[in-house]
């Protein structure tokens, strides 16, 4: 009996030896490795709206990873915070210095980031200090992309309306996506649309071919409606001159199609003026001139016109309401805040003349979650611009 029961304790106990075993991974092996931590919830968070609370959660997880990792943590959460308008937090986030083994693609990031800063708080000659025009030679091309987004909203900011102009025939060097590409040149040609007559004739004989071509014609498109048929032949000597430029595609036919009236004669046109406030007096004098010259219109073609005030009015209500009225072209508003409203419509159905000019509404910082920045217009296409007031 007492070899027995030492038999049955000997095998109980290697069988207890072999289960300890088994429980007890090897080292390194995966379940030996605690599961790393993910940013599925701060990408959740984003996708909600949610910014901030997403910038708290890279934040909270920059602390449990590596330091590259914690790097691209933290710099995910100063482009969250720069997109929800945190600025002074993105900014004491960007005074802390990135590892000394970050990559040279994180280190491009960070200054593309501390120059989305710098527009933001309207500081351009910082975002052209940390952004060289070497940058974007010596940058990937979605950071050489945004790079040039942000050094010709620099230029706009101070008012060199013709370097934002060249920023965007560079950036058009770079980007890929046919709708990106139609957007960028009509920022292009809202740029130049900022230049008298005088300033493009003086500018046509300097500039690089692409951007001469660009000079050229928006100085010719000064004459497309007061005098259709020199524009008409100006336009046929540029064609010659540039066979292959880029403004060839789309915004030489807009102009053709302008020059011929398709947009200039409507049958049904709204004028949205403010007809109370500090800019009553001068609505009413654009009001009774533009009534003069139509009363002496012995045109059949003489459109019927709706005249409505944008004084304490809803712009994006009256803006329907006119439509709905059948208006199939406005000519107004004329104070920047109205103007800034209509540019900031989500689809202009119908051609607009403002008669005050805004800036292109500022692009949003790049997340590494979601891509690149939005190629969006930055104003509509039918929206057209003329200061006629501060």
């Amino acid at each position: 009996m007492v070899h027995v029961r030492k038999r049955y304790l000997l095998a109980i106990a290697i069988m207890v030896l072999l289960a300890g075993c088994q429980a007890v991974p090897p080292a390194g092996s995966p379940a030996s490795r605690p599961a790393q931590p993910t940013d599925e919830l701060a990408m959740a968070l984003r996708a909600q709206g949610k910014l901030v609370e997403a910038a708290n959660e890279y934040l909270r997880l920059s602390v449990t990873v590596g330091a590259a990792q914690a790097d691209s943590y933290r710099l995910e959460a100063v482009a969250l915070l720069l997109e929800a308008n945190a600025l002074a937090r993105a900014q004491a986030l960007l005074l802390q210095p990135l590892s000394p083994l970050a990559s040279r693609e994180l280190q491009q990031r960070q200054d593309l980031l501390r120059a989305t800063l710098a527009l933001a708080e309207q500081r351009p000659a910082a975002v052209l200090s940390i952004l060289p025009e070497t940058f974007a030679l010596e940058a990937a091309p979605q950071h050489a992309a945004e790079a040039h987004r942000l050094r010709a909203q620099a230029y706009r900011q101070l008012q060199q309306y013709l370097d934002a102009a060249d920023e965007h025939v560079q950036l058009e060097l770079v980007l890929l996506d046919a709708e990106a590409i139609r957007a960028n040149r009509q920022n292009l040609w809202h740029a130049l649309g900022r230049l008298d007559p005088e300033a493009l004739a003086h500018y046509a004989s300097a500039p690089p071919a692409t951007l001469d071509g660009w000079i050229e014609l928006a100085a010719l498109s000064r004459n497309a409606l007061s005098d259709p048929a020199a524009f008409l032949m100006a336009i046929d000597a540029w064609r010659a001159h540039y066979p292959r430029h880029p403004a060839g595609e789309e915004t030489v036919p807009e102009l053709i199609a302008l020059s011929h009236g398709q947009t200039a004669h409507p049958r049904h046109l709204a004028l949205l003026l403010p007809f109370d406030g500090p800019f009553a007096n001068a609505a009413e004098a654009i009001r009774d001139g533009f009534l003069a010259g139509w009363f002496s219109d012995p045109s059949p073609l003489r459109p019927t016109v709706i005249i409505r005030s944008t004084a304490s009015a809803s712009i994006p209500d009256l803006y329907r309401e006119v439509i709905d009225a059948g208006a199939d072209y406005v000519v107004g508003p004329l104070d920047k805040p109205a103007v800034m409203a209509v540019s900031r419509l989500p689809d202009l159905s119908i051609p607009t003349l403002a008669l005050n000019y805004v800036p292109p509404h500022p692009m949003q910082p790049a997340s590494m979650d979601s891509g690149p920045p939005s190629s969006a217009p930055e104003t509509p296409s039918r929206l057209y611009q003329f200061s006629l007031s501060p």
